[in-house]
Formats: structure tokens, C-alpha cells, sequence
């Protein structure tokens, strides 16, 4: 069974061992169009917390930009957290690629909407907080491409990660 989970405007679907249905655990809900921030030049992270014992093997989250700003892929890293939002010790990260949807006649700031779902290895997760980073395309791509990682109104612990996270 496939379970979805979301953190602000982004979302992770979780898997109780075998594909099919998928079943909200948590949704913050969609994008606000409030802000956004760019993930091409800087690494976003936002911070998310499990209750119990849980795996994932998707993660959706919405952008915004101009159409073909989308690089191929995106740099994906899940760390250990604190209940403040503190980074921890890294537990995974890769660069995947992602499939994308337009979202029917929606604007934000004079760029596209999109859904973006990036399939990933099964991930096992213990009870606890963690902190999901993206970035547009590898690490060593951070010039500012204009591709943004929308909000949402139940954002939690979003920000920006001072620094490059090492590479898998």
C-alpha cells in the first residue's frame, strides 16, 4: 500500500511494503502562492517529523518557473533532525530524475506551476524528525536558474541550508 505524506508544499509517499493505493498520512496542503524559494542556486530543505515507523519511495513537492528551465533532476538528501529544525547526520541523498505536471491554468509570478514526483529506493524511517533537502539539478550546478520550491500555509521549519550537504 502507497501512503503519502506532505511537509508544506512539498510531499513524500510512503510505502507499507507493496505499491498500489495511495493514502494521505499528513497534508499540509498545496501551494499557498505565497512564496517561494529558489532551489538551482541554493539548497531548500524543509523539516518533517514521523510518528511511527514508516518508508517512503516518492517524493512530490510544486515549483514554479518558466518552461524548459527543468535541468533533468534533482539532488534529494534526507538528515536527521531535532524537534527545532537542527541538521543532522546524513542518512541518504542522490540525484534522480523526476516526472513532471503542469498544473491547469495556474500562475505565480508570471511562471508555471508544476507537480514534480521523484521516484527513489524505499526508504525505511523510525519514529522521529528529519529534514528532507532539493536542490535543481547536481550540487555543482548553483547558478540561479529562476526554478522555485513553493510554500504552503502549513509550512514547517522551511528554509534555506547554508552550505553544500556532501554528495552521495
Amino acid at each position: 500500500m502507497r501512503k503519502a505524506f506532505s511537509i508544506g508544499a512539498l510531499a513524500l509517499a510512503l510505502t507499507a511494503g507493496s505499491t498500489g493505493f495511495a493514502a494521505t498520512l499528513f497534508d499540509s496542503g498545496g501551494p499557498d502562492y505565497f512564496d517561494a524559494y529558489e532551489m538551482t542556486g541554493m539548497v531548500q530543505g524543509s523539516l518533517f517529523t514521523f510518528g511511527s515507523v514508516g518508508s517512503f519511495d516518492a517524493i512530490r513537492f510544486f515549483a514554479a518557473h518558466n518552461d524548459g528551465s527543468y535541468s533533468g533532476s534533482f539532488h534529494w538528501a534526507i538528515y536527521n533532525s531535532d524537534t527545532n529544525g537542527n541538521i543532522g547526520t546524513l542518512v541518504t541523498a542522490a540525484v534522480s530524475t523526476a516526472t513532471a505536471q503542469q498544473l491547469a491554468a495556474v500562475d505565480f509570478g508570471g511562471m508555471n506551476v508544476y507537480s514534480y514526483e521523484i521516484q527513489v529506493p524505499t526508504l525505511p524511517l523510525n519514529p522521529g524528525s528529519y529534514f528532507l533537502a532539493l536542490h535543481h539539478g547536481p550540487l555543482a550546478n548553483d547558478i540561479s536558474a529562476e526554478f522555485f520550491w513553493m510554500t504552503a500555509a502549513a509550512q514547517s521549519g522551511f528554509r534555506t541550508i547554508e552550505g553544500t550537504p556532501a554528495p552521495p
